[in-house]
């Protein structure tokens, strides 16, 4: 991956859709996320006999987050990357308290939510498996719990 700055979070997904296999979801210090394909240059999608394999990394969607941002964390959502086509929402939590939930596949476009309770820079976030908990963690020690609420019809 290509950073102007420290990376501060790294994450990979065996399965992405908008890749058509394995993934990993990288975030600078700069601001820039970005959503990386891994190709594996002897065909495998696997790392046979827990051996290392020649992996080519292809540039996917970027996200640029405003200039304040120094240390961002992010988290894939664990299951629309892996159903549906073309689109990998992530969570993100930044210096200023705030955590988001933005659409890789749409970034120029403001976060579907905009979510705060903490009162100090985000140090870490987390999606559960069933995609409907998060949390986030900030640099006092605080946890804080947010549940997804389904869509009314």
């Amino acid at each position: 991956p290509h950073c102007a700055a420290p990376v501060t979070t790294l994450t990979f997904r065996a399965w992405s859709a908008p890749t058509s296999g394995p993934a990993i979801l990288v975030s600078c210090r700069d601001g820039n996320t970005t959503l990386y394909a891994l190709k594996f240059l002897d065909g495998r999608a696997k790392f046979p006999g827990g051996k290392s394999s020649a992996v080519k990394l292809i540039q996917g969607p970027h996200l640029h987050l405003p200039p304040l941002v120094t240390d961002v964390r992010v988290a894939f959502c664990p299951l629309f990357g892996m159903l549906v086509q073309s689109c990998e929402f992530v969570l993100v939590g930044r210096e200023d308290g705030w955590v988001y939930i933005y659409n890789m596949c749409k970034p120029g476009e403001a976060p579907l939510v905009e979510l705060h309770e903490h009162k100090a820079p985000i140090s870490a976030v987390a999606w559960s498996s069933s995609g409907t908990l998060m949390v986030s963690a900030d640099t006092d020690g605080v946890l804080v719990f947010w549940h997804r609420a389904r869509r009314a019809d």
